[in-house]
């Protein structure tokens, strides 16, 4: 058990590493590219699935604001 928390804590700090590197507006790119392959994964879909998914909703929210 202890072997598992060392390999996340050593895993996390290279995370943060590596990101103290990366500019802002990468970093969004990042998150938004996480974001889309967790939908993917999550609704079984395809990456043009997804954009459609995602600007599905974007077409909502112009609607609301």
């Amino acid at each position: 058990m202890a072997g598992i928390f060392e390999q996340l804590i050593r895993s996390k700090k290279q995370v943060l590493f590596v990101n103290h590197h990366i500019q802002p507006a990468d970093t969004r790119a990042l998150e938004l590219q996480a974001a889309k392959e967790i939908l993917a994964e999550v609704f079984g879909a395809g990456p043009e699935e997804v954009e459609g998914m995602i600007q599905a909703r974007i077409e909502e929210l112009k609607g609301v604001y």
